[in-house]
């Protein structure tokens, strides 16, 4: 099952200029804004408008140190008790989020923090196109110390995976065979042998 990605905003500390990229199935942004911020951009208004009911805005009640952050906390609570197969996604250059990130981590909840909406990773996946950039995050993904298929078809489905399923079997093909010309995979006595570094 695709897990659902939140993407909460810290507005006052990060005003992002691609809110665009988040309209993509199985995302939902909140947008929290100060008690004090009287002025959103146009672009931003209107990219949430264009998410038909999975972007909002929620503004603080009050001001006072870490009003919005509480709210933000607040809201992590919310979401992960209601759906347990969340991913949340803060945007925010405010480190203050970290420990409550790490907690999180720490109760199997999936969470990060990052300082603009570019560095959600599986946006990246959403949005490669050719085949090199969707080698490019097929080899990022293993790199991280993932396990490994040992054979083709476990090696299609994890990259489908890394797509979040939007890959035609053609395009899944298409990366297979780009990891096979890089010489990244090799079948070797009908088991996979990888050369990621190298590649």
């Amino acid at each position: 099952m695709l897990r659902t990605n939140y993407v909460l905003i810290d507005y006052e500390n990060v005003q992002p200029a691609d809110l665009e990229t988040l309209h993509v199935p199985q995302v939902h942004v909140l947008l929290f804004v100060g008690a004090n911020q009287t002025k959103i951009s146009v672009d931003i208004v209107m990219a949430l408008q264009a998410m038909e009911g999975s972007g909002r805005i929620v503004r603080c009640s009050a001001n006072g140190p870490n009003a919005l952050d509480f709210h933000i906390a607040y809201y992590c609570g919310e979401i992960v008790t209601q759906d347990k197969n969340a991913f949340l996604h803060i945007v925010s250059r405010d480190t203050g989020f970290d420990p409550l990130i790490a907690h999180m981590k720490g109760q199997k909840v999936f969470a990060q923090r990052v300082e603009s909406i570019a560095q959600i990773s599986f946006l990246q996946a959403v949005h490669a196109k050719s085949p090199g950039e969707r080698v490019a995050l097929v080899l990022a993904h293993f790199r991280k110390g993932v396990s490994r298929p040992r054979s083709l078809k476990t090696l299609s489905s994890t990259i489908s995976a890394v797509f979040r399923k939007a890959l035609s079997e053609q395009e899944v093909e298409a990366v297979v065979a780009e990891l096979q010309k890089r010489k990244a995979v090799t079948v070797e006595n009908g088991k996979l042998v990888y050369a990621i570094e190298a590649a």
